[in-house]
């Protein structure tokens, strides 16, 4: 009995000694737990290069695609671009991003019509209030960046607020004395050139680029012909800070041109043919053709009344001019078929589809 004693004595001294060391880290939990601490704000923000606001002043999803992440991309077409994007959905066309049919929040992808298209905050699109299909898209390669709002956050910025809205950032305005040429090749003779020069001198800075981007194209039309695009687009950007004014207000003038020829046509093959060789193309087509021009003008005048408050204003005209000479219908004993029925139901229409492929002509 005295050794079972002296076994619980032990016991129950160390029990005291175990809770008596927990009393004080308890303690000072309790007591940091009471302490009131005010802790240090850490703010990610994301300032917009098109008019400074960060996120937390947007009630939507806004995104920015840097120039570092445009050249990591290795390719002018937008549509590689856009699908590192989430909520964006892509249909390919013509292989080369020439005119990219782009779905936001589940709108039509024809022609990007239902999203707002802006070149430095400037509606892009030819006729965005009546007729918004975008036969002319900016050319990534001259961009520095690109901003993408989605959900309500891009309804300050034109007609079409249900999709989203695209605003590509031209190149900025250099510090110092800039010339860089740069060029790529790859299949199917697809080639660029850029060429970018720019200054600054006291209150004027200035900024000139040139692109050109050309393919032979990589489909075959039956008996041949032209499939390939060229394209070429200048950008010329001057700004002048007056310093008797303080440097508080900023002009800056911007013009553009842009041209395009591309052997682009809109008929398809049938579903057999397109089986045995997608990248066919119809005799019928051999003749189709797009020519664009595209002018922009703008004059914007910046007031900075103070650190947080700017008025921003801009006159601008595009003028864009289009002419696709392409096949639309086929007429087979006065009836006039569109190309899409046809190539839809070939053996409904077996004499008006061998005239596409030009198994029903003489060569």
């Amino acid at each position: 009995m005295k050794k079972i004693g002296q076994i619980l004595a032990v016991i129950i001294g160390s029990i005291n000694y175990l809770g008596f060391a927990q009393d004080k880290p308890i303690n000072a939990a309790l007591d940091s737990l009471n302490k009131q601490e005010q802790l240090q704000t850490v703010l990610l923000s994301y300032n917009s290069v098109l008019d400074g606001f960060s996120s937390e002043h947007r009630t939507g999803s806004a995104q920015k695609i840097t120039k570092k992440e445009i050249q990591q991309l290795g390719s002018l077409d937008p549509n590689r671009l856009f699908q590192r994007v989430a909520g964006i959905q892509i249909y390919e066309e013509d292989g080369f991003g020439l005119r990219p049919n782009i779905s936001m929040r589940g709108t039509a992808p024809q022609r990007s019509a239902k999203i707002n298209l802006m070149e430095d905050g400037v509606l892009i699109a030819p006729a965005p209030y009546s007729a918004p299909a975008a036969y002319y898209f900016p050319s990534l390669g001259r961009m520095d960046a690109v901003e993408v709002y989605k959900g309500s956050s891009q309804i300050e910025y034109g007609p079409n607020t249900s999709g989203g809205a695209i605003n590509f950032l031209s190149a900025a305005l250099p510090e110092k004395f800039t010339l860089q040429a740069t060029g790529a090749a790859g299949r199917f003779e697809t080639q660029n050139q850029q060429l970018t020069f720019g200054n600054k001198h006291r209150d004027f800075s200035y900024i000139t680029q040139w692109l050109g981007y050309q393919s032979l194209g990589f489909k075959k039309i039956d008996g041949g012909g032209p499939v390939g695009f060229n394209k070429q687009d200048f950008m010329g950007k001057f700004q002048w800070t007056p310093q008797f004014l303080n440097n508080t207000h900023s002009f800056i003038f911007k013009i553009g041109y842009a041209e395009e020829r591309a052997n682009e046509t809109y008929l398809g093959l049938s579903q057999a043919d397109y089986n045995v060789n997608a990248f066919r193309r119809y005799a019928a087509s051999a003749k189709d053709q797009m020519r664009s021009f595209h002018k922009q003008i703008s004059m914007t005048h910046i007031w900075s009344i103070n650190k947080n408050t700017h008025i921003k204003t801009t006159v601008y005209n595009n003028a864009f001019r289009r002419n696709w000479y392409k096949l639309d219908k086929v007429s087979v004993q006065d009836e006039l078929l569109s190309i899409a029925k046809i190539v839809d139901n070939p053996d409904l229409f077996p004499v008006a589809f061998q005239s596409l492929s030009g198994s029903g002509i003489d060569q």
